[in-house]
């Protein structure tokens, strides 16, 4: 080959060439497509592959990002718009953003911020899961605080304290039964063992305090240290009852029930005693200070005071132990002391006033005295 033929097969292809260009730009242009070509894996090994694109993927990298091994896909960041699937996390997972989930479940939670809530905290019983013991505690404390469910009887169980604030109050039936001044009126059976200075008490049916004052609603009867008054008001002893009775449209009784002596003092001393026989009794034997003022008439066995005496006595009288009584006649029986006098009911001119006993005896000797004048 010489060096003629060489430069003359160049000049060839270059007129081939500038052939080739002139027809091109004589043609339409047409969208480009471009070359359908295939690499099979078996002809890439170690090498490296750098703006890789497919329909599916691009490789914008300027750095390792991800690598592939048998353990898995080692990616140090993930982008993503969604993850379809369920997908388990082995490990921790940190969230730096806002995570927005229709249902969480786990089985358990540390958090040092505040939670906020737009549904309620619900503990749901299922086939192999209860609801009792579920609620909220507290530990790292000597014990565990608590506020949980709890049964027998089902019950909201809290170990603490409950402090409500202002006027705030406990409900039942949106009806306040406790507040920091108020016990309900929707309260009606209690208890209460001990109470401060009442300012009103109204109390509707039995009344019991200490087992020694008892009001009954049924006979409306109020009785001390008795369960059955005789009395409107009763005060019961060992074996006597004083009693106060109103119940009589007529009178009211007051004074013992039982066969006892009733006594009125002052000063501790009995000053007028009415016996379990019925005798009355002014004052103390062996005292003569005591006075008795009438202020009135004064009638002894007689029904009715003539408005012109003040006083009326019906049968014997006594003074200084002399007997004054009124007769016909002298006595003819019964014993009499020297110094008792019969008045006469029927005196008579020429008669006498009375009889005197002269001497002692049954019935004595009798003399006439006082001669009425003609």
């Amino acid at each position: 080959m010489n060096n003629s033929f060489d430069l003359n097969s160049v000049k060839q292809g270059l007129n081939s060439l500038v052939d080739a260009v002139e027809q091109l730009q004589q043609q339409p242009v047409s969208e480009y497509t471009p070359a359908q070509r295939s690499i099979s894996g078996n002809a890439i090994n170690g090498g490296m592959i750098t703006n890789f694109r497919s329909v599916g993927i691009q490789d914008l990298a300027s750095k390792l990002t991800a690598t592939l091994d048998d353990d898995g896909i080692h990616i140090k960041a993930v982008h993503t718009e969604e993850l379809v699937g369920d997908t388990t996390v082995s490990g921790d997972l940190r969230v730096d953003g806002l995570i927005s989930a229709k249902k969480l479940h786990v089985d358990e939670i540390t958090a040092d911020i505040r939670q906020e809530r737009s549904s309620p905290l619900e503990f749901i019983a299922g086939e192999t899961e209860s609801v009792y013991g579920k609620g909220l505690l507290w530990r790292g404390f000597e014990r565990t605080a608590q506020f949980v469910y709890h049964t027998n009887p089902d019950r909201i169980l809290s170990t603490e304290h409950i402090d409500l604030t202002g006027d705030a109050a406990f409900m039942l039936n949106s009806v306040p039964v406790l507040s920091g001044h108020t016990l309900g009126t929707s309260i009606i059976h209690s208890n209460l063992q001990r109470v401060g200075a009442l300012e009103s008490l109204a109390v509707q049916g039995n009344v019991m305090i200490d087992e020694f004052i008892v009001y009954n609603a049924g006979s409306q009867r109020l009785g001390l240290n008795t369960d059955e008054p005789n009395g409107t008001f009763s005060v019961a002893g060992l074996d006597h009852e004083f009693i106060i009775e109103t119940e009589d449209y007529n009178s009211t009784k007051l004074g013992n029930y039982s066969a006892s002596n009733l006594e009125i003092v002052t000063d501790n001393t009995s000053r007028i005693t009415v016996t379990s026989t019925g005798d009355i009794k002014l004052g103390n034997q062996g005292t003569t200070h005591t006075k008795v003022s009438v202020y009135g008439k004064l009638g002894v066995n007689v029904t009715n005071v003539s408005d012109d005496v003040s006083f009326a006595v019906a049968g014997k009288m006594s003074q200084d132990g002399k007997q004054f009584i009124v007769g016909a006649e002298a006595p003819r029986t019964g014993t009499y002391n020297q110094g008792d006098i019969v008045w006469n009911t029927h005196p008579q001119p020429t008669g006498f006033v009375g009889w005197i006993c002269i001497k002692e005896g049954t019935p004595g000797i009798w003399k006439p005295f006082g001669q009425i004048s003609q």
